[in-house]
C-alpha cells in the first residue's frame, strides 16, 4: 500500500468535495479520502505486480465546478517469496526408506500463484508442485532415498532445497537436512548342508545368497589383507567370494579344497560398499559345518571306563560308580564312511548306549598345545539308549602313548537333548580331559 497526498487552489474562496479518485487498473483505494482546507490524502494498495497503474484524483468547489484530474502513472515492483522454510519427516531413514517434505514461505503478492521446486540432493529429478493464489504452504511430497552416498560411509547427510518462484518470476530459497544410513545386506548359506562329509582332495562348492536394502549398493570389492570384501570362511581359513548380483541382491560362491582333515566351521560374510556386512554361520537353520576325512589316515581302538561325575548326565546322577565303554571305529578301503562299533554303558544313569552306524573319522596329528605330540582322533555316529531312540553321538579321544583322554556327547536327534557329555558345555571336537582308565586306547596310524 501507499498514500498519496494532493493539495487544491481556487481562486475563490469556495470549499471543495471529492468527486473520484482511482488507484489504476492494478490497484485498489483502501479506506477513505481524508481532506483538509487545501487538500487531502488517500491511499491505495497494489497487490501484485511487476505492473503499473495510473493513480489519479478529481474535486469540485462548493459551485460545482470540477476540477482537472491529477494522474500519477505508478510503476508497481514484484516482491520475492520469503522465510522459505522446509522440514523432512522422518529426518533421519534408513536407505531405499522415504521420508515426506513440507513447508511454507511468505509473499506480499496476494494474488500471486506459485511454484515449488524440491532439489532432494541425490541427483535425482526435482519434484515441482504448482499452487494457487493465497496458498503459502505446501506438503506431503515423499521422496525415497535408494542409498547412502558417497560410498564407504555409515550414513550420509543430503540437502535438501526448496525453491519457491511466484509468477513474476521472483523466487526464494530454504533447505533441510534429511540423513540416510546404511544397512547391512542379510547372508543366507544355501550349500553345502551342515555336516556335509568330503574326502580330503574334494572340490568342495559353497554357495550363498544376500539381499540388501540398498538396491544401489554393491558386494564386489576386491579382497586384500583387510578382508574388507565378500568371503568364505572355513575356520581361520579365508577366500574371496565370486559375486554375481543385481539391484542389492545376489550369490556369493567359491570353491575350496581341503588338503586337511578336520570339521570346518563355515562363515559367509558380504560386504557391502559403505562397510556394512551381514554374516551368517549356519544353513537351513543348522550350523554350517563340513567334515574332511581321510580314509587312508588311519583307524582307532580303546576301552575302559570313566569315574562318573553329576554333572555329564542331564538330570545330573550323583554317583561314584564306573562308566565304561568300548570302540572300535576306521575305514574300509575306498568307503564313504567309516565303520566300527561303540558301547558305552553308565549303569547308574540307565543309559546302555549302542552304536547302529557311524557318520566320520577324523584322526590328526597334534602340532601344539599341552597334547602335543599325540594323536586325536574325533568320529561321529548315530545309535540308541537301553535299545530305543535315534541318538546323535561323538566320540573324541587322545592318544599319547600312556596318558589317553575321552570324551562321549550323546544327544536326542530331534530334541537336541543332551542325555551324557563328560565335557559339559565344551565345542564339538574340542580336546577331552577326562583320563581314561582300566584299559587301553590307541590310534593307529
Amino acid at each position: 500500500s501507499h498514500t498519496y497526498s494532493f493539495g487544491v487552489t481556487d481562486p475563490g474562496v469556495d470549499s471543495f468535495s471529492v468527486v473520484s479518485v482511482s488507484c489504476g487498473a492494478n490497484g485498489a483505494q483502501v479506506g477513505t479520502t481524508t481532506t483538509t482546507v487545501s487538500g487531502g490524502s488517500f491511499v491505495c494498495n497494489f497487490p501484485d505486480g511487476p505492473a503499473s497503474s495510473i493513480v489519479s484524483i478529481q474535486v469540485k468547489d462548493s459551485d460545482n465546478a470540477n476540477s482537472n484530474t491529477a494522474t500519477q502513472t505508478v510503476t508497481i515492483a514484484n516482491v520475492a517469496p520469503g522465510a522459505v522454510t522446509a522440514s523432512a519427516s522422518p529426518g533421519t531413514i534408513n536407505e531405499n526408506n522415504s521420508t515426506t517434505l513440507s513447508g511454507s514461505f511468505t509473499d506480499s503478492g496476494a494474488s500471486d500463484t506459485h511454484t515449488v521446486t524440491i532439489n532432494w540432493g541425490d541427483g535425482s529429478t526435482n519434484t515441482t508442485v504448482g499452487l494457487s493464489a493465497g496458498v503459502l504452504n505446501f506438503g506431503g511430497q515423499t521422496h525415497q532415498y535408494k542409498d547412502d552416498n558417497p560410498t564407504n560411509t555409515s550414513s550420509d547427510v543430503y540437502i535438501v532445497t526448496v525453491t519457491v518462484t511466484d509468477n513474476g518470476g521472483g523466487s526464494g530459497s530454504g533447505s533441510t537436512t534429511v540423513t540416510v544410513n546404511n544397512v547391512a545386506p542379510v547372508a543366507t548359506i544355501t550349500a553345502p548342508g551342515s555336516a556335509s562329509i568330503y574326502a580330503v582332495g574334494t572340490p568342495i562348492t559353497f554357495t550363498g545368497t544376500f539381499a540388501d536394502p540398498g538396491t544401489q549398493d554393491t558386494h564386489n570389492a576386491a579382497c586384500s589383507a583387510a578382508w574388507a570384501c565378500t568371503y568364505w570362511q572355513f575356520d581361520t581359513i579365508k577366500t574371496a567370494a565370486t559375486v554375481t548380483e543385481s539391484a542389492g541382491s545376489g550369490t556369493a560362491s567359491t570353491t575350496y579344497t581341503f588338503t586337511t582333515p578336520g570339521v570346518y566351521n563355515i562363515t559367509l560374510s558380504v560386504r557391502d560398499d559403505d562397510g556394512g556386512v551381514g554374516s551368517t554361520s549356519t544353513v537351513n537353520g543348522l550350523t554350517a559345518m563340513v567334515v574332511i576325512y581321510d580314509p587312508n589316515a588311519g583307524f582307532v581302538t580303546g576301552g575302559g571306563y570313566l569315574t562318573h561325575q553329576s554333572a555329564w548326565t542331564t538330570p545330573a546322577v550323583p554317583s561314584v560308580g564306573k562308566d565304561n565303554y568300548g570302540f572300535v571305529a576306521k575305514y574300509k578301503s575306498g568307503a564313504a564312511a567309516p565303520e566300527g562299533e561303540t558301547e558305552f554303558q553308565c549303569k547308574d544313569c540307565n543309559i546302555n548306549f549302542h552304536s547302529t552306524s557311524l557318520d566320520w573319522l577324523i584322526v590328526t596329528s597334534i602340532a601344539t598345545g599341552p597334547n602335543a605330540g599325540g594323536q586325536k582322533a574325533w568320529y561321529q555316529g548315530s545309535g540308541t539308549i537301553n535299545g530305543a531312540g535315534d541318538y546323535r553321538f561323538q566320540v573324541t579321544v587322545i592318544d599319547k602313548g600312556s596318558t589317553d583322554y575321552f570324551r562321549i556327547k550323546i544327544w536326542n536327534k530331534t530334541t537336541g537333548v543332551v542325555s551324557y557329555d563328560n565335557l559339559p558345555g565344551a565345542a564339538d571336537g574340542a580336546d577331552p580331559v577326562t583320563l581314561t582308565q582300566g584299559g587301553n586306547l590307541v590310534i593307529h596310524k
